[in-house]
């Protein structure tokens, strides 16, 4: 284990108590958020909190040019706007949306992708 990794000890319950035998494993921090083709963000705005995603939540991106339908993607609309969205591909259009029923439509040839979340991180602060 490396200075860049931690133990993962177990599984706890978010909801009615269950039993949970110890079973540890070691996760890797370095391999999961240091890859090259990776980076964060911090969220501003609260447009996705329906998804989970707050105002000041850290992002972890994947780099890529290319999503699958439902991937929270980075992409850049029409060369200057970017925008954290849900992602859908269709015969002849791309939709965005923060959430059902609000959506824009775009002509693919507008649409960039320049990133897909992998992961979200939280920091309590008290």
């Amino acid at each position: 284990m490396n200075s860049f990794s931690t133990h993962i000890l177990g599984r706890i319950s978010a909801g009615p108590p269950t039993f949970s035998p110890p079973d540890e494993e070691v996760f890797d921090f370095a391999e999961f958020f240091c890859a090259p083709n990776r980076f964060m963000l911090r969220v501003r705005g609260d447009d996705l909190h329906h998804s989970g995603i707050r105002h000041g939540d850290l992002l972890l991106i994947r780099h890529s040019t290319r999503a699958r339908s439902g991937d929270l993607v980075l992409a850049l609309v029409d060369g200057q706007d970017t925008q954290l969205r849900f992602y859908r591909q269709h015969p002849n259009n791309i939709e965005l949306y923060s959430e059902p029923g609000q959506s824009m439509s775009y002509a693919p040839r507008r649409i960039e992708i320049q990133g897909v979340l992998i992961a979200q991180l939280r920091l309590w602060r008290h």
